[in-house]
């Protein structure tokens, strides 16, 4: 479970996992536990080689996914970004292009 703050923390998280294979999924079981135990917290795995039968995203993070699986822009909403520099770059645009 992730920690709440005794409950005063509202914090929702809305997490894009984007990796190249399915074996390079850092920590998958505990995120997928975590997904699983807080109603607050959702994760969307993206890769580029998906095994048969995947149901996440294919290839590249794109503004339609960013659409898709995170909230609208707000005052209150944040946008982090992780990865290899072309990834950063090419988020960065994305995200800025959806306001």
């Amino acid at each position: 479970m992730r920690p709440t703050n005794g409950g005063i923390d509202t914090t929702k998280v809305d997490l894009i996992f984007a990796n190249v294979n399915p074996d390079d999924i850092l920590l998958k079981n505990e995120i997928d536990q975590v997904a699983r135990d807080d109603p607050d917290f959702s994760v969307y795995y993206v890769l580029n080689n998906p095994p048969e039968k995947w149901d996440g995203g294919v290839g590249f993070v794109t503004a339609d996914m960013i659409k898709e699986k995170l909230p609208p822009p707000g005052p209150d909403m944040k946008i982090l970004i992780c990865g290899p520099p072309p990834m950063v770059s090419a988020l960065k645009k994305a995200t800025e292009s959806l306001g």
